[in-house]
């Protein structure tokens, strides 16, 4: 927390904002491979960002993203929550659903969805 505090309170880009949502409860009682889902077990989901209406601006804000990942990179899991992810972190797809449930993932794609009609977000590959 107080990284995230003072991360947060050193940048004062008005565009930025950190949403910490508490996990456990009725995410937790799911057991793990049940789902495709993936990190039932972390006890927080933290997303951070921010919206421009001007590449100016975003010239500015992307810089303090970057770091802000970067200095809570040491106390998160290494996942990525799929539906947070942007547009352009396709490489962050699988790590998110984990080695094995993205497999079997791509499997039902293929089985399902062989011509990629549901292809938007994060879709699989």
């Amino acid at each position: 927390m107080e990284t995230l505090i003072t991360q947060y309170i050193k940048h004062t880009v008005p565009e930025l904002f950190i949403i910490l949502e508490h996990f456990g409860g009725a995410i937790a009682r799911v057991p793990e491979d049940e789902t495709a889902f993936a990190g039932r077990d972390a006890d927080y989901c933290l997303l951070f960002g921010g919206g421009t209406d001007t590449s100016a601006e975003m010239e500015t804000l992307g810089p303090v993203i970057r770091e802000l990942g970067a200095r809570l990179a040491p106390f998160g899991t290494g996942r990525a929550y799929i539906n947070y992810l942007d547009s352009d972190q396709t490489q962050s797809v699988p790590g998110a659903y984990g080695a094995e449930r993205f497999e079997r993932l791509q499997a039902l794609k293929r089985r399902y969805d062989p011509v990629n009609m549901f292809r938007y977000s994060q879709s699989i590959t």
